[in-house]
């Protein structure tokens, strides 16, 4: 039998159900990670949807040339597929360490130096050129027992790197055997194998978010995030709602009529922001745990409770402005809002401590908040460290 099973994929996920399990889950583990409403209402009490619905429809195009359309959709969805890792990096980043931008800069690099990024090239690609792209360290050199003589050992990063590695080198072996070309060929059609397709073109209303994001988890374990029972499914609708807002304009199956039911939010950074402002508080022994820079498990109930927490505190963020305006505003359009406050407040503090922003896309977006007043300290300064999770 072929995997995840032949032809059509069928319904989508339930994506109304995906944020009932979610908000369960949060007030199930309210013991560890609290919600408060007041602050919560005070917060939504400062946003307004025409702000909210601007900042959703902010994207930041890159200075690249693509062959086609659908390579760079593909360039977008792969870095999405990459997007982990935040527990690696580094508030103030040295040479070959891991950063907020890292999956950005090196996907650059790579489309640089003429890499097609397609199903064949991920499949097989070899470890050390990925590290000199990324700028991420493979090995360091120690001393042998104290004395003169130096050896390569794998470096600190070296498990962060390797999980990069793995998980272009898997999707690329699956879309292959799939018949997919590239992750984008496979994202623009409603089929779970590519070998026999239709010779005709989806058109718009073929494709849906939830239809995409079933077919994502099911296919590949690198998408599939629903860990102690609890279905975030974070990067798959992280991807979904990313890809419609830049290209629905440019390819019709793309504009996905089930957009604003996306549930957004179970990230460590929105977690943050989040606890910045006294929306989610944890309890003592998690605060104390996170203080001290420990990693939390992923899949423990901790780290559930904290995802599920910021994931359904977004929810019902947006569900307060929506009623204050009677206008519809989503949890796409908090979480979007969101990561670009904190992607404004990171930036502010390396230009405060005089660091190399480096050529970023998203260094022109103090638009949006022209009176917003941000938090005074980086979220990544206080961020929740989970080393060994795939999904954020």
């Amino acid at each position: 039998a072929l995997r995840g099973g032949a032809g059509m994929a069928g319904e989508g996920v339930d994506l109304a159900g995906l944020r009932a399990g979610i908000m369960e889950a949060a007030e199930a583990r309210n013991e560890v990670v609290q919600i408060d409403a007041e602050a919560l209402e005070t917060f939504a009490a400062t946003l307004e949807a025409d702000r909210l619905k601007r900042a959703s429809q902010i994207r930041f195009g890159l200075p690249l040339i693509f062959d086609n359309l659908e390579q760079e959709i593909n360039f977008f969805a792969l870095s999405h597929l990459l997007a982990f890792g935040t527990a690696w990096h580094q508030d103030k980043p040295e040479k070959d360490e891991p950063h907020r931008d890292t999956i950005l800069h090196g996907l650059i690099q790579l489309h640089m130096e003429g890499k097609k990024l397609d199903a064949d090239e991920i499949g097989g690609f070899p470890l050390w050129p990925l590290g000199i792209a990324f700028q991420i360290a493979i090995t360091k050199e120690e001393r042998i027992d104290g004395g003169p003589i130096r050896q390569d050992v794998p470096s600190d990063w070296r498990p962060h790197i390797d999980r990069i590695h793995e998980t272009l080198n898997r999707v690329g072996a699956e879309l292959l055997a799939r018949g997919f070309k590239s992750l984008a060929d496979f994202i623009l059609s409603d089929e779970m194998q590519g070998h026999s397709r239709p010779a005709e073109k989806l058109k718009k209303g073929d494709l849906s978010a939830a239809l995409i994001i079933k077919r994502l988890t099911t296919c590949f374990q690198e998408f599939k995030d629903d860990e102690g029972g609890v279905a975030f499914q974070r990067k798959a609708q992280l991807m979904v709602e990313d890809l419609c807002a830049r290209f629905r304009l440019r390819d019709p199956r793309l504009d996905l009529d089930d957009i604003a039911q996306l549930t957004l939010g179970a990230d460590a950074e929105t977690a943050m922001f989040l606890k910045t402002r006294g929306i989610i508080k944890f309890a003592p022994a998690l605060e104390d745990r996170v203080g001290k820079g420990k990693s939390i498990p992923a899949g423990s109930n901790e780290e559930i409770a904290i995802r599920a927490a910021a994931a359904s505190a977004v929810a019902s963020i947006a569900a307060s402005v929506a009623k204050r305006s009677e206008q519809e505003v989503t949890s796409s359009m908090v979480s979007r809002y969101i990561d670009l406050a904190a992607k404004e407040s990171h930036l502010k503090k390396l230009k405060e401590e005089e660091k190399d922003v480096r050529a970023d896309p998203d260094v022109r977006i103090t638009e949006v908040f022209e009176t917003e007043e941000l938090p005074d300290a980086s979220p990544v300064s206080v961020m929740h460290r989970c080393l060994d999770s795939p999904h954020y």
